[in-house]
């Protein structure tokens, strides 16, 4: 996606439906919608220091939830779009499904924790 100075989507990629189940149309004008209410607030900080202060992100993990309602996890990384006079334009910001590796990280802690306890 890529916003406004102020935060508003102006571009949106048509595989951003396939991920989070809205259209276009419906991401246009607004931010992350998909955020889970969990890490609204962190969301919210992240992307309001990236619009103050015009900083970059990568990796920013958190719950999502599709427009269904089903739960998956993302991970987001923006650069900020300065003018030649180097004035803040907007933000290009990238988004990935790192729900596969999320589930994995899980099973795998909780076998161990299995593993723990069997063993003492």
């Amino acid at each position: 996606m890529v916003t406004d100075a102020q935060g508003n989507n102006v571009y949106v990629s048509p595989n951003c439906d396939d991920i989070t189940g809205y259209t276009q149309e419906e991401l246009l004008g607004g931010m992350g919608r998909w955020v889970h209410e969990d890490d609204t607030p962190r969301a919210r900080e992240a992307s309001e220091r990236a619009f103050r202060e015009g900083v970059r992100g990568k990796d920013f993990e958190y719950k999502a939830v599709r427009k269904d309602g089903d739960l998956w996890y993302a991970s987001s990384s923006w650069e900020p779009l300065r003018d030649e006079k180097g004035k803040l334009q907007g933000v290009v910001l990238q988004t990935i499904d790192i729900t596969a590796r999320v589930r994995a990280e899980e099973k795998l802690k909780q076998t161990v924790a299995d593993l723990e306890r069997s063993n003492a």
